[in-house]
């Protein structure tokens, strides 16, 4: 989808992103209320509606702005080089930490679009907007024989998943209920432990 605010002022179209974000990630489609969303953002009720023709447009372009900007972020920003495997999930949360600072409320908005979706429906999505990048992010360059020999690889993908699901959702709802400053250096250093401890229960010694 074309950015329909392409034209706006950056600041301003931050702010209605954010504020509709945070809107649709707190309320839900059915009680989010877009008189919220222009006050919070400062604008009028008009100018949103210029833009938008209605609530349903507006979270149909905010599913599709969200999920751009992450899959760019990371396809740009991700050291593909990086042979490690558990660093290269390391960046990603680095990447991901990023963003949040920029629109604080993008992972809750964007756990909220996966919720009601079947897991078929997940992947379909996830193949419209970056086909092939979950598989890139676990397999391009990584040096797997830093693994255990032996090891099931397709459950213990499951289980380091299932721990980066959590852990994710965890620390998201640490954020939405304590606000003010995000330190994402203690939150780098927390998620590394976890992953040292994933490390040493499934690499092999060097």
């Amino acid at each position: 989808m074309d950015d329909v605010l392409k034209n706006m002022d950056a600041d301003k179209k931050e702010r209605i992103i954010n504020s509709a974000l945070k809107e649709f990630s707190e309320r839900g489609f059915a009680r989010a209320s877009t008189n919220n969303i222009v006050k919070d953002a400062g604008i009028s009720k008009g100018l949103l509606f210029h833009y938008f023709e209605n609530k349903k447009n507006l979270l149909e372009y905010l599913e599709n702005h969200v999920t751009g900007v992450i899959v760019s972020a990371i396809q740009n920003e991700l050291d593909w080089g990086e042979t490690d495997f558990f660093n290269r999930l390391k960046d990603v949360s680095i990447i991901k930490g990023r963003l949040t600072l920029r629109y604080p409320y993008i992972f809750k908005f964007y756990t909220g679009i996966l919720h009601n979706k079947t897991p078929d429906e997940i992947m379909e999505y996830s193949k419209s907007y970056s086909p092939g990048l979950m598989e890139k992010i676990y397999i391009h360059n990584i040096d797997y024989s830093k693994f255990k020999p032996g090891l099931d690889m397709q459950r213990v993908m499951k289980i380091i998943s299932w721990v980066i699901e959590k852990y994710g959702m965890e620390l998201l709802d640490k954020l939405m209920k304590d606000g003010g400053e995000i330190d994402y250096t203690a939150i780098d250093e927390d998620f590394k432990k976890y992953l040292d401890i994933l490390r040493v229960a499934f690499y092999g010694k060097d």
